[in-house]
């Protein structure tokens, strides 16, 4: 596999919330990680959810302030006080291409592993493109993170899988990518194209097995965070 030209990361743009898939944009400049570990020492709570259903005051069609509700289906690390619950509530206000606002999936919806705060207040929020990494279902049944992750060029090369996907959700429209685009998917990401429907599937993923050790690296973050609060306290 070539070295990889990135793709931006999936919803980073105000204008495809409301999309059911998930969908890939154009290439920019990444920035390069050997993990995910710089994520998970800022975040207090690390899951796998789906969205159940959304409340967003919006503006000519677009979110402005509200809330998403989603189910947690495995749990990294999460606040002794949710722990209980059944759903979380992810709060987002304002605008900007960096504010955490959920699509309003169509049935059971699809998957993300977010990276969450809780602030001040005790309300739970997130920050793009962390708190909505897509994770799709492969042809064994287990979960995998869609590669590329987020706009970010993760340097562990062997943490990165061939993936058969079979969740719906992992096929992405065609419409606006140029040919050229295509073709760099094509030769950078081995994607399947459905030329009928005019859609494709990445081939290309991190299976979600490796995640808790090799790509959140979190028994030394929670070290770190221990350590932290220790050499804060009075």
């Amino acid at each position: 596999m070539k070295h990889p030209l990135w793709i931006a990361g999936c919803l980073l743009l105000s204008s495809l919330l409301q999309a059911a898939p998930l969908q890939l944009l154009p290439p920019v400049q990444p920035d390069k990680v050997e993990d995910l570990s710089h994520w998970s020492k800022q975040a207090d709570l690390i899951a796998v959810v789906q969205v159940i259903d959304t409340e967003y005051r919006k503006v000519r069609g677009m979110p402005v302030e509200g809330f998403a509700r989603l189910e947690v289906l495995i749990s990294y690390r999460m606040p002794k006080a949710l722990k209980d619950k059944p759903f979380i509530e992810v709060h987002a206000k304002g605008f900007g291409y960096d504010q955490c606002y959920y699509p309003e999936f169509a049935n059971e919806g699809a998957r993300l592993l977010v990276f969450l705060q809780v602030d001040d207040k005790g309300k739970i929020r997130g920050m793009r493109p962390s708190c909505a990494l897509p994770v799709y279902v492969t042809q064994n049944s287990g979960y995998a993170l869609l590669y590329p992750i987020g706009g970010l060029e993760i340097t562990n090369m062997q943490l990165v899988k061939d993936c058969i996907f079979t969740d719906p959700y992992a096929w992405q429209p065609m419409e606006m990518l140029t040919s050229q685009q295509i073709e760099r998917l094509v030769d950078e990401y081995a994607i399947e194209i459905d030329s009928a429907n005019q859609r494709y599937r990445p081939t290309l993923c991190i299976d979600l097995t490796d995640v808790r050790e090799q790509l959140l690296k979190l028994e030394e973050t929670e070290k770190a965070r221990r350590e932290a609060v220790e050499n804060t306290d009075p």
